[in-house]
């Protein structure tokens, strides 16, 4: 698990390399025989991991909370 201060530092990580996957097609900073789609589906999926992480900061502060149950078998 990503700890919640370091979470939008790794998702701006992750989709700026999933950008650089996506314009090392046209810029050729690193030479590779991997035909165009390939590459763009990969940028594409890290670009989408990226914009995923950035927006689960909510669900993960209401799983955080205790979880009380009712208690049914105490009798007064």
């Amino acid at each position: 698990m990503i700890p919640q201060g370091l979470r939008p530092i790794v998702a701006l990580i992750t989709m700026v390399i999933g950008l650089l996957v996506i314009v090392n097609h046209w810029i050729g900073l690193i030479e590779s025989d991997v035909d165009i789609l390939t590459s763009h589906a990969v940028g594409v999926i890290g670009v989408f991991s990226g914009l995923n992480m950035m927006s689960s900061g909510n669900k993960d502060e209401q799983e955080n909370r205790p979880r009380y149950l009712e208690d049914t078998q105490t009798k007064f």
